[in-house]
């Protein structure tokens, strides 16, 4: 074979070469064109699932801070509704000077000392119960005292005005210290104690009070009037149907 054909072979060798690589390179992009949409089918799956599960996880999140935010309110108008249905209650709040909120300021007063008192909780706390079915069981202090006494005039029966401290007993036989600022003016005096409650009412020049509380329950000096170091006062608690069981009773000195 002369030079000049081994020339137009090898010529034609890669002219074959290079048809068989473009032909080559072309079944390649036709395979991976192929193949794209089920690459991407598989990865937007992946990516689908995870989406999925991030948004049952954010509703699943979102649904449990609801849940925990209605029950929060609940507990807030509870308390709230609490104080505010006894004015004695909401005086003391008023007065108190404190930087609780108004709700824990009533859970603290129901559960310190409310609850021991008889007070009931309002129709909006959880597990409350106002029905009529109950009522015969359930001690009631709804009554029909209106204070007597005038803040005017001269001091009627010994000054009762200052400081006092005592103890506190329950119709239920539960019993616990107690202080008091009475405030005596006229023939009307004004007992506020700690234990958040405030009687108010008249008394005569023999020192027998009749004084009324938040509830319009009456209190009696039932066993001896007033002096200028002691007070007595009582309250009896009825049930539902008249029954009496037992009676309250505030003993102060100074």
């Amino acid at each position: 074979m002369t030079q000049h054909q081994q020339l137009v072979r090898q010529s034609q060798l890669e002219k074959s070469q290079t048809v068989t690589t473009q032909l080559n390179g072309a079944k390649t992009l036709r395979y991976l064109l192929l193949l794209a949409p089920l690459l991407l089918a598989a990865c937007g799956g992946g990516d689908t699932s995870s989406g999925l599960k991030q948004s049952s996880d954010s509703e699943e999140s979102a649904s449990v801070d609801a849940s925990t935010s209605s029950s929060n309110s609940t507990n807030s108008s509870c308390y709230e509704d609490y104080v505010r249905d006894h004015t004695d209650l909401l005086k003391a709040y008023q007065a108190s000077g404190t930087t609780k909120s108004i709700e824990d300021w009533g859970q603290a007063h129901y559960e310190d000392s409310g609850k021991a008192e008889g007070r009931q909780l309002p129709s909006s706390c959880p597990g409350s119960s106002t029905s009529s079915s109950s009522a015969s069981a359930t001690p009631r202090k709804r009554g029909n005292c209106s204070p007597g006494g005038t803040s005017s005039g001269s001091l009627v029966g010994p000054d009762l005005s200052g400081s006092w401290s005592g103890t506190f007993t329950r119709y239920t036989g539960a019993s616990g210290g107690i202080s008091a600022i009475v405030s005596h003016i006229g023939s009307r005096v004004e007992v506020s104690t700690s234990a958040g409650f405030v009687l108010v009412g008249g008394i005569s020049n023999s020192g027998s009070m009749r004084l009324c509380d938040s509830d319009h329950e009456d209190w009696t000096t039932i066993y001896g009037g007033a002096t200028t170091t002691s007070i007595r006062l009582a309250d009896h608690y009825m049930d539902g149907s008249g029954v009496r069981l037992g009676t309250d009773v505030l003993v102060l000195t100074r």
